[in-house]
């Protein structure tokens, strides 16, 4: 049995709305001003599992976990290495070896 995936497609981009729809089930968050291409790959992207958000979006929403996440005292926050690849100094987290 099919179920069902939704995706809002709005021009709502505070908070409120964002993380009102994401609560209530939504699947994806889009802004009407994304493009006719855009919208079709975020709704392909959508039927095979996938959460699509427009880039403003992911960014607020990425933005609040970091807002309530406060590093524990003594612990070092992660820092963006080479390449993009994160990196965590004083821990086992390392950056991905290139493949030989």
């Amino acid at each position: 049995m099919p179920t069902l995936q939704i995706a809002m497609c709005t021009v709502y981009e505070d908070d409120e709305h964002i993380f009102n729809a994401l609560k209530a089930g939504a699947s994806g968050y889009l802004l009407k001003r994304t493009s006719p291409e855009k919208l079709l790959e975020a709704l392909t992207d959508l039927h095979r599992g996938g959460s699509p958000m427009s880039g403003e979006i992911a960014r607020r929403v990425v933005n609040s976990f970091q807002r309530k996440a406060a590093p524990s005292p003594g612990t070092i926050p992660f820092r963006v290495g080479s390449k993009g690849r994160h990196a965590r100094r004083g821990s086992a987290w390392e950056p991905s070896k290139p493949a030989a």
